[in-house]
């Protein structure tokens, strides 16, 4: 067991990045407007493609986010960056507040984790949940959102009076006060921006007025997040405004996989097949998968694309969780001239790809019956 050491920490940080655009490095960007000209209560594809970089970029840190910021309609921003960590109570737990340069927009983005760790977490069905919101939620994620949120409600509350706390603690007057606020994360991210936007709901935040204050929360690759009551709870007091985000056969919006205990998707659910199919509001929400199966279908996907250089088989993949998949899908349903995608098919590189094909078939049969085994259709 590794024992504590400076990796158990917290760091709060702010910067600002005032340089102006410069000249692309592509031949074709996407025209995206000030933030402030979007703000809308409904989907709208330009907001979620903003919303999927910000999302990707809160892998890096808040000088490369808020770097990135100037291409995206959001110029002049001003980034806060709440971080705590505590391995032995596995808390790796990162979020940004993003105000725009006039103050008037904010977006509170949450970083996912490393995909593999974190489906390790996930697939342990039977992980205790946490009493929230009238329902049980993920006790992991709960953690993860508890551990800075403190400091997030007083970055949020200094936004909404006009102010934004610098790095030394000091608070910088604002041209304006937040009048709106998006919530939004990738995978892990995506599951506390669920939690952080019902907490925003609960009591001690009547005064902030959330359901005026809150235009939506974007998720991708979200797990599911909590029991029936908790999905009811933020279906009636932010479900229109909870759009949620699923890349082909991305196994995580399948998780927690099927156990004893109960979880279910909230909001609206958007899916895509390719990184050059647009986002299309979903007729079903994502059910829970059996972990039998998870794991078989998981393991051929991965085994098939470092075989073979485009999928044959479907099944659930951890390769679709990716969120370059989420904002290539976003990008391209904003302006599908910017991403390139294959005119033909491609063949297999390996002789063997055909004997593959027929045991990996055999295999995904397998998993079907797992399925069948389980009660689930």
């Amino acid at each position: 067991m590794r024992a504590p050491d400076s990796a158990d920490h917290t760091i709060t940080r702010s910067t600002t990045d005032q340089r102006k655009k410069g000249v692309p490095f592509g031949e074709r960007a996407a025209r995206l407007p000030a933030i402030e000209r979007v703000v809308s209560d409904e989907y709208d594809t330009t907001l979620a493609y903003v919303m999927s970089v910000i999302s990707a970029w809160a892998y890096a840190d808040e000088k490369a986010l808020a770097a990135k910021l100037r291409y995206y309609g959001i110029e002049g921003a001003r980034v806060r960056r709440i971080t705590v960590e505590n391995h032995a109570l596995l808390v790796v737990s990162t979020a940004y507040l993003i105000q725009s340069a006039t103050g008037s927009v904010g977006v509170l983005v949450f970083r996912g984790t490393d995909p593999s760790s974190f489906v390790t977490v996930l697939a342990d069905g039977d992980v205790m949940q946490r009493p929230f919101r009238g329902g049980g939620v993920h006790s992991g994620f709960h953690a993860n959102v508890e551990a800075v949120w403190d400091d997030v409600s007083e970055a949020l509350d200094a936004a909404r009076q006009g102010e934004h706390i610098g790095e030394d603690g000091q608070r910088t007057r604002l041209d304006g006060r937040m009048e709106a606020l998006y919530v939004t994360g990738h995978s892990l991210g995506g599951a506390m921006a669920v939690l952080a936007a019902a907490r925003l709901f609960g009591t001690g935040y009547e005064a902030w007025d959330p359901r005026q204050l809150v235009r939506g929360v974007y998720t991708f690759g979200q797990p599911m997040v909590g029991d029936a009551r908790f999905a009811e709870t933020c279906d009636n007091e932010f479900g229109k405004k909870l759009f949620r985000h699923v890349y082909a056969d991305d196994v995580v919006p399948r998780l927690p996989p099927v156990s004893a205990l109960e979880y279910a998707h909230a909001g609206r659910e958007w899916r895509s097949s390719a990184v050059d199919q647009p986002w299309k509001q979903a007729a079903e929400t994502s059910r829970r998968a059996p972990i039998a199966e998870a794991l078989v279908e998981v393991g051929l996907s991965a085994l098939e694309l470092r075989l073979t250089p485009r999928r044959r088989l479907h099944g659930l993949s951890i390769d679709d969780h990716s969120p370059a998949n989420y904002l290539d899908v976003s990008r391209f349903t904003v302006d599908p001239s910017s991403v390139a995608a294959p005119k033909s098919p491609r063949r297999p590189l390996l002789p063997l790809a055909g004997i593959r094909l027929e045991v990996a078939e055999a295999l995904t049969k397998a998993a079907r019956v797992v399925r069948g085994a389980n009660g689930v259709a």
